[in-house]
Formats: C-alpha cells, sequence, structure tokens
C-alpha cells in the first residue's frame, strides 16, 4: 500500500507554504500601518494596531527563525527572501528613529512621514512577496526591477 507523502513542516507550517505565510503577515501588517497613519491624519485613533503589531512581529519571528534556526531546510533563494524582510525592518526601524528624533512624532507631518514610510515598506514587501511567488532570489537587481515592473504596470492602468 501507498502511503501519501507528507510535506515536512516547519513549526506547524507547511515547508513550501512557511515563506508565503510570512510574507502575507507582513503585508498585512504593513497595510494597516498605512490604514492607520491615513486615519490618523484625519484625526481617527484605531486600537486595532496592536494586532497589526502583533501579526508584523509574528512575521518577523517566522523569518528570523527561516533564517537563523531553520536555515539548513529552505533553499539558498528562499534564504535570500528571510535576509530581505530582515534588512527591511531594520532599515526601516532605523530610519523612522531618525526621522522621530529628528521631527519629533506628533503631529500632521508625523503622521505623513507615517504614510510614506508604511508604504513604502509595504511596496518592499509585495515586491518581495511576487519574486518569492515566482521563485526568484530577493537581490538588490531583483527588487529594483520588480519596482520598476510595478512602477510601469501602475502607469499602464
Amino acid at each position: 500500500m501507498n502511503t501519501p507523502i507528507q510535506d515536512e513542516k516547519i513549526i506547524g507550517i507547511s515547508k513550501a507554504k512557511y515563506l508565503k505565510v510570512t510574507y502575507t503577515l507582513l503585508l498585512i501588517s504593513s497595510a494597516f500601518g498605512v490604514l492607520v497613519s491615513l486615519l490618523n491624519l484625519v484625526g481617527i485613533s484605531l486600537s486595532l494596531l496592536t494586532l497589526a503589531s502583533f501579526l508584523g512581529l509574528a512575521g518577523l519571528i517566522l523569518a528570523l527563525l527561516g533564517l537563523f534556526v531553520f536555515n539548513d531546510k529552505f533553499s539558498p533563494v528562499t534564504r535570500t527572501h528571510f535576509k530581505y524582510i530582515g534588512f527591511l525592518f531594520i532599515a526601516s526601524i532605523v530610519i523612522g528613529l531618525i526621522l522621530s528624533l529628528a521631527l519629533g512624532n506628533t503631529g500632521a507631518l508625523w503622521d505623513l512621514i507615517g504614510i510614506v514610510l508604511n508604504a513604502a515598506v509595504l511596496v518592499f514587501m509585495y515586491t518581495g512577496f511576487k519574486l518569492a511567488e515566482r521563485g526568484v532570489e530577493a537581490t538588490k537587481d531583483n527588487v529594483i526591477n520588480e519596482v520598476k515592473s510595478l512602477k510601469s504596470g501602475l502607469k499602464n492602468s
């Protein structure tokens, strides 16, 4: 009797879907960050920001686990995506801290900066997600080319 081949699971997530789950959590968190920044700009405060932060934190933890703990279980292409996610996280934190120290974190200017920063993170997370779907490494050149194709796709629509 033939038994079906089981897909390897990593902390309960199918290895084949691990990167997609990671990106999905980070995309939801990034999109929510843009939405909250827009709503803050018009004076609406949303208390669900904590939930989005936890989703982003969960995605970051999955990426870090994939990069450091389960590194040998993933292909080199997938590992480039974990590094890419880590780089985006560090870059957004550093830029946010620098802008916060330089401008303070109150008022409409800060909300506008939050929109731009969160939108940039969302675009770059989506870019990584699209590259991962095609099985392409998350290298600097691939990311730049993907952003250019997204930009040209927006112009054509």
